[in-house]
Order: structure tokens, then sequence, then C-alpha cells
């Protein structure tokens, strides 16, 4: 159960599928994943991209000053980059968790984000704690935008969290989202993973597995078989503008 990002956790669920027998379940959870996201790029297309951070707090992490950061590679980060300005990566020859590096607060606030999500461990309190009066300088601490993740982060790598993100983060983010009926109407003309290999006949976890075999992710593959352009997580034509 291993791995991050957005398409290594559809992959994993429709493995998981096959294996239970679950697979018209399993694809309309997919679909109405699918419909969020939509709803959600239609609704703040327009929104100036805030910067966001995903990080852990602990007395360990605190003492020695390397507190774990999601990143562009996580699950969840793979979705917030798409709608947040989300500067955080993990380095290439960095091995451990996937998707999460470690970052001292000097680092973090060079890039000063605007909103702020911690998970506390071992009964710490967020960052806005007096105890954490070293933190007040951070833009997301001086206007209050420090909110509590729940506690499914950090051992998180699925589907359900990617709906959670949507339902309950984004809105914090981006206060302004109203109902979808009633937002602005964009056409998204950029294609996820599953979208594309749907557009092109082809099925999805086959065309995983061929990556795989000649030793590239799904990101440089697709590119290279279909000459799409990948950015922001999403595929878009050769002679089509990305987002």
């Amino acid at each position: 159960m291993g791995g991050s990002d957005y398409e290594e956790a559809v992959l994993r669920l429709l493995d998981i599928a096959s294996l239970t027998q679950r697979m018209p379940q399993v694809e309309a959870a997919l679909a109405q994943l699918d419909q969020q996201l939509t709803r959600s790029r239609q609704q703040l297309w327009q929104e100036p991209r805030k910067t966001v951070l995903v990080m852990g707090i602990s007395p360990f992490s605190h003492g020695c000053d390397r507190y774990p950061v999601e990143t562009q590679s996580g699950t969840l980060g793979s979705v917030l980059q798409e709608f947040t300005h989300f500067p955080w990566s993990k380095p290439h020859a960095y091995q451990g968790e996937p998707g999460i590096t470690y970052l001292s607060k000097q680092q973090i606030a060079q890039v000063n984000p605007d909103v702020i999500f911690v998970q506390s461990y071992g009964g710490e309190r967020s960052l806005e704690s007096s105890q954490y009066c070293c933190w007040r300088s951070l833009k997301a601490v001086r206007t209050q935008q420090v909110f509590e993740m729940p506690q499914l982060w950090h051992w998180g790598n699925g589907t359900r969290l990617l709906r959670l993100t949507l339902q309950r983060l984004l809105p914090l983010i981006y206060p302004s989202m109203v109902d979808s009926d009633s937002s602005p109407s964009r056409p998204v003309s950029g294609l996820r993973q599953r979208e594309l290999c749907d557009r092109f006949g082809w099925n999805y976890r086959e065309v995983a597995q061929a990556a795989r075999q000649l030793g590239l992710t799904t990101h440089d593959y697709l590119p290279q078989k279909t000459g799409w352009r990948r950015q922001d997580a999403l595929y878009y034509p050769p002679d089509e503008p990305s987002a």
C-alpha cells in the first residue's frame, strides 16, 4: 500500500477492486472523484493562488528543527498543487517516506505560506500556540490561517484522502468557494491520466505496467507516447495552450 501521488492512489484502488471483484463500485467512486475535481477547477479558475503548506509538528521536530512537510509528489500535495501555489518538492535522491520531506523553520519562513495545515503529534499544540512564538512572523500565523489537520494526513495515501481534501480543505483555503451551480463555468480542456488513456482507448493499468517496464513513471511515459504536455497534473494537446 506504499506510494504516493493521485495517479498511484487510483491504480492501487483499481488493483484492490480487481482482487475483491468490486470494480463497478470503484469505477463509480472514481467517476465521482473526477466530478469533484472538475467542479473545483471550475469554481477556482479565477481565484489568485494562495501559497499552502501541509506539515506536522511534535516535540521531536520542534527540538531538532526538522518538520515533516507534504510535497508535490504526495497524495495530498498532488491535488493541492493543482489549486494552490504549492512549491514544496522532494529532492530526487531523498529516500524515506513517499511524498514527504523534512524542512527547518527557516526554510519554511523563506516561502512564508498564506495558509498552513498542521497535524500535531504527541499532544502538541498548533503553531499559533504561545509555546511556538517563534512562528509568529509567518503570514499564515499572523492572519490566523493555521488549521489543525485531522489525524489522517501523514498516513493517508488513498482516494478517500483526496475526497476529504476537496470537501474540507479547499473551502478553508478559498472561503469564496460557492455551490458549483452558481459558480462561473469554464470548460476544462486538460485531462488527467485516466481520462487521457480513455481518450486513446488504452487500459490505464496496462499503460502503467508498460511505463514501469521501461523504468519510467507514467508522468514521463505518457508525454513520450502521446505528445501531450503535462502541467499542474493535467495533460494538454501539443497545439493547445495550458491553463
